[in-house]
């Protein structure tokens, strides 16, 4: 017969922790007042503006500079179209052929023409003059 009363208060014990634990945070929510913050009025319109004149202020600034150093390639071969650009450089005895939007030496090249070949690095322009195939 005491094993029955010892079984009964080992079922019994962890019941109550768990019901005192779970009322206790029942009430303890309830009472918690929920924090309202004030919400002010986008207004769209200005949001746009300041987009736009941002994205003007920057490609103003951000002009093509000539690459003058850390770059050991050299151009030796393009194709300027208007859907598939892409260069050839060699470093040394090796040939790299570089499509646009790929990167090479953590430059990525944006765009292709007849005079210049124009790369990108940390948002900054750079440029390399197109001397293949001029006689200068």
């Amino acid at each position: 017969m005491n094993y029955l009363k010892y079984f009964k208060y080992i079922l019994l014990v962890p019941l109550v922790i768990g019901v005192a634990f779970f009322s206790f945070s029942l009430l303890s929510s309830l009472l918690n007042e929920p924090e309202i913050l004030i919400v002010q009025k986008l207004n769209i319109q200005n949001e746009i503006n300041k987009n736009k004149t941002q994205e003007t202020n920057q490609n103003i600034t951000n002009e093509p500079q000539l690459i003058t150093n850390n770059f050991n390639y050299k151009l030796v071969g393009y194709r300027a179209g208007q859907n598939d650009s892409s260069i050839i450089l060699k470093k040394g005895s090796n040939e790299f052929l570089v499509k646009i939007g790929e990167n090479i030496d953590s430059y990525t090249l944006e765009s292709v023409s007849t005079d210049e070949v124009v790369f990108s690095l940390q948002g900054n322009l750079y440029k390399i003059e197109n001397k293949v195939g001029k006689n200068k």
